[in-house]
């Protein structure tokens, strides 16, 4: 079972707490207060550089490095556009699992902030705080199709909405740029031979003068909420 954010912080503060209180009733209060507090070792989490939002729960693995064999547990805040997203904490195991809720989400940077915990000798931890991109994401594809030395080349665009509750959360990305490479190998090297912007239903058309069958596919860049994404390769 899956410990709430509010529960662990509490737990982590009174832990803080007790340890301080411990601290002022000793017969050396600043020898014990330096080993209440002292950071003798860092802490990282390992986030990915991005997170694509494309359902309704995100499940992302945060693995914890540092602090070898003395660390007792961890705590940190995943803090951004929507506050605190989610409080992690590591206590027996090296990973815990982000959970990013799309109706919860605003897409931005997050960054671990609020870092906590202590060894096994209770001396408190130091942290190297990481970050990361969470954004929607957006499905893109291509079908060519050759005749009379011409070739069409349509593509449809889909972004993700956490609104829609039908088409797995797609709906047309509109107006969106859509860049269309093409190449005589399926695995490049690729030449730009046109831009395109999709249409209220999140379709555009290419037609460009060929010579023969070539293989093509279509990219999208980032924008301020929906990653860029790239469609599979397609001969025509």
């Amino acid at each position: 079972m899956r410990i709430s954010s509010s529960t662990k912080r509490i737990g982590a503060v009174a832990m803080a707490m007790a340890l301080a209180l411990g601290a002022g009733f000793s017969t050396a209060p600043g020898a014990a207060a330096a080993t209440a507090t002292a950071s003798t070792c860092t802490v990282k989490a390992a986030l990915p550089s991005r997170i694509v939002v494309n359902r309704g729960t995100t499940v992302v693995p945060v693995t914890l490095s540092g602090c070898s064999g003395t660390l007792d547990f961890a705590y940190a805040s995943l803090y951004g556009a929507s506050g605190v997203l989610d409080t992690l904490w590591w206590e027996g195991t090296r990973t815990d699992y982000l959970h990013v809720y799309d109706w919860d989400v605003r897409p931005g940077t997050y960054r671990f902030t609020d870092g906590g915990g202590y060894t096994k000798n209770y001396d408190g931890i130091g942290w190297s705080y990481t970050s990361t991109v969470i954004k929607y994401g957006a499905t893109i594809s291509v079908s060519p199709t050759r005749s009379n030395g011409v070739t069409s080349i349509p593509v449809t665009v889909k972004r993700y909405d956490p609104n829609e509750y039908s088409n797995n959360g797609l709906v047309p990305f509109t107006g969106k740029l859509v860049a269309v490479y093409s190449s005589t190998s399926a695995t490049g090297p690729w030449s730009k031979v046109g831009v395109i912007t999709t249409s209220s239903a999140g379709k555009a058309t290419l037609k460009i003068k060929t010579s023969g069958a070539r293989y093509y596919r279509a990219v999208t860049s980032d924008s301020a909420k929906v990653f860029g994404t790239k469609s599979a390769v397609r001969r025509g």
